[in-house]
């Protein structure tokens, strides 16, 4: 007998296969400068390597420029968020606390797109920033949809 997934399941798909998609595009280049890329999490865990990318992030802004604040810890969150998430929506996803999860990781992403402004200097800013919002859509639906409580059938 074949068993058809549920609607709250096909949205933890959804939400966990874009939760690894945000994780994958912290891997690949983000930025671009002078015929040298870099991803954020190169950046981050080897920015000596990448002194032409701290010049132009320090000359854009300046002393405050600081890559554990603006880069390593919301990299860290986002990154620990989706991953679990992506996990948790397929494994639990009947759970409505589970969708806590993308949902924080949503906002979370959104965020830091918008106040990181580092993040804007790249082509890849504003396809993030949707993906995010839907992140955030989807684990929404799935606290609502994960909550209802299903109709018990009747017997006649």
């Amino acid at each position: 007998m074949k068993k058809s997934l549920t609607i709250t399941t096909w949205i933890g798909i959804a939400a966990s296969a874009l939760m690894l998609v945000l994780v994958v595009l912290q891997f690949l280049p983000y930025w671009s400068y002078q015929g040298e890329s870099v991803s954020i999490a190169g950046y981050v865990w080897r920015p000596h390597e990448y002194s032409t990318f701290t010049d132009l992030f320090r000359s854009y802004f300046g002393k405050k420029f600081r890559i554990t604040l603006m880069f390593g810890l919301p990299m860290a969150l986002t990154l620990a968020a989706n991953l679990v998430g992506s996990v948790l929506c397929i494994v639990k996803a009947s759970k409505p606390v589970v969708y806590l999860v993308p949902a924080v990781s949503g906002i979370l992403g959104i965020y830091v797109l918008l106040t990181a402004q580092p993040y804007r200097l790249s082509g890849l800013w504003m396809p993030s920033l949707v993906l995010y919002a839907l992140v955030l859509v989807l684990g929404i639906a799935g606290i609502i949809l994960a909550a209802r409580k299903p109709k018990a059938a009747t017997v006649a």
